[in-house]
């Protein structure tokens, strides 16, 4: 078989008569048999001659244990199988990406929409197969042999450019780009096309475009033009010093009115921005090139309150936007001071136009991690409970924190002004739950818990009883993925948590340290969810005290309902932030009952602000950096395409202009 079929709709008897995909597997289970892609019942079977004699000799050989393992593909396993063991069939990575309703359809090497015969199929399937989805595109399937002839020359110079989108997403710098270009042009009139199709292809002016992107790109120097900045001779390269002391930027009035027309905003005079930034590192940091991949980005999302159409869209990845990139060496260096005063003015003073309205731009958060906060606000970094951190939002110190463990005590001290002049009050009144408590306070309490837990012989101050038995992790290892299956929106923990996980990653000398599992923030909080339910059946938890498992329990209990309610897309009434303020006070009591007086971190004290936080922002999903943490992602894979060691932030940059205008001159 050349070709892929559907196996729910695939004619076992006339294997012939079988109907060929004409679009990507999971979105024809989904739209045609109502099975979504996390679905996880293994009951599709391939149809392919040797996965059915496979089938067979596996029922041969395990007879009825065969069906308690399964004989099927779950929609996102018949993929993956798919992937692996049928990956030369021709219409595998075929997807109707054609906008305006046009259909490109392959069958038996036949191109439905053109009149002609070709015998060039080889590279006309090599076009199609080359075209990856974009999540920004339409996709549509129709049915077989259906014909429809092109004859307008917009339609068609529309579709090529969603085309040369795609298209460019996969490539790297903008010279190569453009050869890549004039290369999948040339391919494209290798087809006996009409004249139209010629005519379309080559009324696209690429040049133009890249052109319009490099002059789109703008730059300043991160540092006062009073002060002199000494360049280290060991660590820095002679070619990258210019580009260290510059910041490259997309103006906002040139990329605002893009991301309002995407987000099909109402007209109106007033947006709010969310000014997020963030240090990444884009290469390998045991790498040669380790300075030139440490790059600080900003970007921005807006805020329309009043638009419910446009404020679903605004924490989509492709509406969340990059001002500007620079090297972190300098910037890290000067605090980021001049750099975030040149921006800020940048944007109180541009001048944006939408739909015959001159917008007013209220910087609504300015959010980000800890680490860049607190030099963005000039306060110190010490993050031991012991130090002198200073909190951005209240004025007491950090060896401080454990006297005041309510929120109305922590919020009777609160800043009336900004700590840095440079960036105004109340801006200063914020902290990131997704660093707070997927990163900080869940994981650090998983650890401690578990800790407890292996080592019961410790959790007393008296002395160490050595016949207690230690905890046996496995039945819980298994219930934590058995519930994490079920467990919907979830991170998947099965490899994760493996046999053994527990057992090798608790230490018994450091039963009370600050110390938490190696997980991402989504792994913590479905760890969490699935301990929690874990520790809902005490037989598990045989050798542990009772006074240690319940206020595990309680904790666990207290800190989830405090992110869900933190996390819900809704605006926050006073009933909820009150009933939020009462679950922070009793999760504060329990904690040090439990820890030890050291986990009293900037992390956890920030917890005690959630609420004033929540009158001021109202939705703090709004202001939360999980999705901006995602774009930092995408400027690390442009700058790993990019393949630049010498200016990296103006490469990227300039890709992210020219990926701007693309979507620009394609919507």
């Amino acid at each position: 078989m050349n070709f892929l079929y559907c196996p729910l709709c695939f004619d076992f008897e006339n294997p012939e008569d079988s109907k060929v995909l004409h679009c990507e597997i999971l979105d024809h289970l989904k739209n045609f048999h109502g099975k979504d892609k996390n679905i996880k019942d293994k009951k599709i079977q391939c149809y392919h001659e040797e996965c059915i004699e496979k089938r067979k000799k596996n029922h041969e050989r395990l007879g009825k244990e065969y069906k308690r393992w399964g004989t099927g593909f779950s929609p996102a396993g018949l993929y993956g199988h798919f992937r692996t063991f049928h990956k030369n069939r021709n219409n595998l990575n075929f997807q109707n990406t054609i906008a305006m309703d046009t259909d490109f359809i392959i069958e038996n090497n036949i191109i439905q929409n053109i009149e002609d015969e070709v015998d060039e199929t080889d590279e006309i399937e090599e076009i199609l197969l080359n075209n990856e989805a974009e999540e920004n595109l339409k996709y549509y399937e129709r049915e077989l042999h259906s014909k429809r002839e092109i004859n307008d020359l917009n339609e068609l110079i529309n579709f090529y450019k969603n085309e040369i989108f795609t298209y460019f997403n996969e490539t790297p710098g903008a010279e190569i780009f453009f050869k890549n270009i004039l290369t999948l042009i040339r391919r494209l009139l290798i087809v006996n096309t009409p004249k139209i199709v010629k005519d379309a292809l080559l009324s696209i002016e690429i040049e133009d475009i890249i052109t319009k992107a490099k002059n789109t790109v703008e730059s300043f120097k991160i540092v006062h033009p009073d002060e002199r900045i000494i360049f280290d001779t060991q660590t820095d390269s002679s070619e990258t010093k210019e580009d260290k002391n510059l910041f490259y930027f997309i103006p906002i009035e040139k990329s605002l009115p893009i991301i309002l027309r995407n987000m099909k905003a109402k007209p109106k005079k007033n947006v709010e921005l969310i000014i997020y930034g963030d240090d990444l590192q884009g290469n390998n940091p045991l790498g040669s090139h380790i300075y030139s991949g440490s790059l600080f980005h900003m970007a921005y999302k807006v805020n329309l309150p009043n638009d419910l159409i446009a404020s679903k869209k605004s924490s989509q990845l492709k509406n969340i936007q990059t001002i500007g990139i620079s090297l972190s060496t300098i910037s890290k260096e000067t605090k980021y001071q001049y750099l975030i005063q040149t921006i800020l003015e940048k944007i109180r003073k541009a001048k944006v136009y939408y739909n015959g309205f001159c917008l007013n731009i209220i910087i609504k958060a300015f959010i980000g991690d800890h680490s860049y906060l607190q030099d963005a606000f000039l306060l110190n970094k010490a993050y031991s409970s012991t130090s002198n951190m200073v909190c951005r939002s209240c004025k007491i110190s950090g060896n401080s924190y454990l006297e005041y463990n309510t929120c109305s005590a922590a919020n009777s001290h609160l800043r009336q002004e900004s700590p840095n002049p440079i960036i105004p009050f109340p801006l200063n009144q914020y902290s990131d739950s997704f660093h707070d408590i997927l990163e900080g306070i869940i994981p650090n309490l998983i650890y401690s818990l578990c800790q407890k837990f292996s080592f019961p012989q410790l959790t007393s101050e008296s002395e160490e009883n050595h016949d207690v038995l230690p905890i046996f992790w496995h039945p819980i290892e298994l219930e934590i993925r058995r519930f994490n299956k079920l467990d919907k929106g979830s991170q998947s923990l099965s490899t994760v948590i493996f046999d053994g996980f527990f057992q090798k990653y608790t230490k018994i000398d450091r039963p009370d340290s600050k110390h938490k599992f190696h997980l991402s923030g989504s792994e913590n909080l479905a760890l969490a969810r699935a301990l929690l339910h874990c520790m809902t059946k005490k037989e598990l938890f045989p050798n542990v005290s009772e006074s240690v498992y319940q206020l595990g329990v309680n904790l666990l209990k207290d800190i989830l309902a405090i992110y869900s309610i933190i996390n819900g897309k809704i605006e926050l009434n006073n009933e909820i932030i009150n009933r939020m303020e009462v679950i922070i006070d009793r999760f504060f009591r329990n904690f040090f009952l439990l820890m030890p007086r050291t986990m009293c971190t900037l992390k956890l004290h920030s917890l005690l602000h959630y609420p004033v936080f929540a009158k001021l922002y109202k939705n703090l999903s709004l202001v939360s950096t999980i999705r901006c943490e995602s774009l930092n992602r995408h400027i690390k894979y442009l700058h790993n395409l990019s393949c630049n060691h010498i200016n990296p932030s103006y490469t990227v940059v300039k890709k992210v202009a020219l990926l701007l205008i693309l979507s620009s001159a394609t919507n």
